[in-house]
């Protein structure tokens, strides 16, 4: 059954109206409704069919030709909401926040409580930085649908974003009150408690949200980094080979479990891992250069250590992991006897890593 339309004060209406999140209903003249009666249902048929076709574009990436068709719809019928909300959802993908408001508020405008618009629009203020606007759109959609996971999970990063952690610990204890909470709001509920170092809180709230969905990946890497933090490797190499088992990219846990081993001597093992996380995200740099340093210290293939350093080094020309891969060069160049080559890497590292020390402490 649908939600109760919740009470507002003159005050958040107002606001609610300014940006969009509400819109008048103002009735149908004498005139529209014949109208509405005269259309031709075969134009009706046409427009969705229309429609239909543009989601299957959607489905299969040709956002173009789905806009295409979707502004086509619109120009026969500017009152299909559908279309409204899809052509937000495409600007959303080409980052085109500002079109996807003016879309979104199209679609608002035609059903005030269409719940995919309001998230659309709330999430569409939010990634322009305008927090307290999109709070206030997450705040009406979860007013009209307290379980709604993304809508509380969203206004809970903004409070964090915004450093309001006790307001998005009340939101989580509150939502905890409602039946059948979502497990993904168990699990930010507990990376909320570990941030606020409550450990043993949030391994209680990590369990029920796996008992919630056990083949969700995060809360078992979540709940293995807590058990790592509490001296508990055993706990916590079960809960990562759970989140691998379920996500067999996952890269962080792939990473952390690797670690673990290295720290027990099993080094092929660790490496093995090493391996497997780097081929999971290519992008992961600091996994090139612990790989390589594994590598190093097992007196492999200086040549791989070279390779995977450099790789990383690609990865990250802004240096925001650090000067490991420099200082990795250095140290092969100087087992090869390239004193000079070894020489000019070392210092490479050496002023990155001023200069990092120089930042953080301004």
């Amino acid at each position: 059954s649908a939600a109760r339309e919740p009470d507002l004060d003159e005050a958040t209406l107002q606001q609610l109206q300014a940006l969009g999140y509400v819109a008048g209903r103002g009735e149908i003249s004498a005139e529209e409704e014949h109208d509405v009666e005269r259309a031709d249902p075969k134009d009706k048929i046409r427009i969705h069919q229309r429609i239909t076709a543009a989601q299957s574009l959607i489905s299969r990436g040709d956002d173009e030709a789905a806009e295409r068709h979707l502004r086509e719809v619109l120009a026969q019928d500017s009152g299909m909401l559908d279309a409204h909300q899809m052509l937000g959802n495409i600007a959303v993908k080409r980052q085109d926040y500002d079109g996807a408001v003016g879309h979104f508020r199209h679609a608002l405008e035609l059903d005030s409580d269409h719940r995919a618009s309001l998230f659309g629009l709330a999430d569409s203020y939010r990634r322009l930085g305008r927090l307290d606007e999109a709070l206030l759109g997450f705040q009406r959609l979860q007013a009209l649908s307290p379980h709604d996971s993304k809508a509380i999970v969203a206004m809970s990063d903004i409070y964090v974003e915004q450093n309001q952690l006790p307001a998005a610990l009340n939101l989580f204890e509150e939502a905890a009150q409602l039946e059948d909470v979502p497990a993904m709001v168990h699990n930010k509920h507990g990376e909320l408690l570990a941030l606020l170092g409550r450990p043993h809180e949030a391994v209680a709230v990590f369990q029920r949200a796996i008992d919630g969905n056990d083949e969700l990946p995060q809360p078992h890497y979540n709940l293995a980094v807590v058990y790592e933090e509490l001296g508990q490797p055993d706990r916590a190499i079960e809960h990562y080979e759970r989140a691998i088992e379920s996500a067999p990219t996952h890269f962080q846990a792939q990473f952390n479990l690797g670690r673990i081993y290295g720290q027990r001597a099993d080094l092929d093992r660790q490496q093995h891992l090493y391996e497997a996380a780097i081929e999971s995200n290519p992008e992961f740099v600091r996994g090139y250069y612990f790989l390589a340093k594994l590598i190093m210290d097992r007196g492999g293939d200086l040549e791989r250590v070279e390779q995977l350093a450099r790789e990383g080094l690609e990865r990250d020309p802004e240096h925001q992991a650090g000067p490991m891969g420099y200082f990795l060069l250095a140290d092969v160049y100087h087992r090869l006897g390239r004193m000079a080559e070894s020489q000019r890497e070392l210092q490479r590292g050496r002023r990155i890593q001023a200069e990092k020390s120089g930042r953080e402490g301004t």
